[in-house]
Formats: C-alpha cells, structure tokens, sequence
C-alpha cells in the first residue's frame, strides 16, 4: 500500500482530524489521520510497538503507524472479526497471511511481514509490517 506523505504546506494542524475520504479504501493523509489520542475507541493492543496514528483503513480493518521497541518505525495491520460476518472469511484471511508472510521475505518487490499476532479474546489478529513509505520530520514523526 504505496502513498505519498502530504507536505506541510496542508495547512491542517497536526492531531486535527478531517472528514474521512469518500472511499474508505483511500488511505487517509498522515496529517489528518486522528492521533492515539484523539481515537474514541482504543486501538489493538500490538506487543513491544506503540501505535502511533491510523495511516489507513479498509473493509477489514485498519492500519497504523506503529514504533517498535528500537525507535523504528512499522506499519501495523489490525483485522477485526467483527467486520466479517461469519468466522471462516476471518479465518481465511488469517491463514492466508500466514502463507504469505514467508513468501514476503522472497522477493525485494513485497512488502516484509515482520511478525503475525492474535488477540482471540479481544477479537482481531495483526501483522507487523515494514513501512512503504519514508517518514520525516517535516511529518511530524521522528524515527
């Protein structure tokens, strides 16, 4: 999921959310993405990462820009089972990253999937995932 970091010229004050794109398949703009804080519900709870922002969202679920342990910063993929009707589309999509997420490592054209991980009580799986995009400070975010 390539897209380009806004500039600062977007003259939207960071942590100020805007109205979200009519396509909810259209990652929204760092910029005027709601910040941790600014979330009505908390996110997914990811070990050893700190969920910084929500960089995007789909039929599925959401993603998120996520610093690990080290300062580096990831993308993070959070899969609701309650977005699915039934348990077997959530399982598929499941399974299915499990298989990719070797295959993922193969080839310098693929996203790296860097760790799968489920939360059966809480309701979600995610995986960790190495940022598409390079972050800057003009974002408003640090590595």
């Amino acid at each position: 999921m390539a897209r380009n970091l806004p500039d600062d010229s977007s003259g939207l004050k960071p942590g100020v959310a805007a109205a979200p794109p009519s396509d909810p398949l259209t990652p929204l703009p760092l910029r005027t993405t709601p910040r941790l804080q600014d979330c009505i519900s908390p996110p997914a709870r990811v070990p050893d990462h700190e969920l910084i922002c929500q960089i995007g969202h789909g039929a599925y679920g959401e993603v998120w820009l996520a610093r690990n342990e080290v300062g580096t910063l990831r993308a993070v993929k959070v899969v609701y089972r309650r977005t699915f009707s039934e348990a077997y589309p959530f399982e598929r999509e499941f399974n299915g990253i499990q298989k990719y997420e070797p295959i993922s490592r193969s080839h310098d054209g693929l996203i790296d999937i860097l760790q799968i991980g489920r939360n059966d009580e809480a309701g979600y799986f995610y995986y960790v995932m190495e940022l598409a995009d390079r972050v800057s400070d003009a974002d408003g975010i640090s590595e």
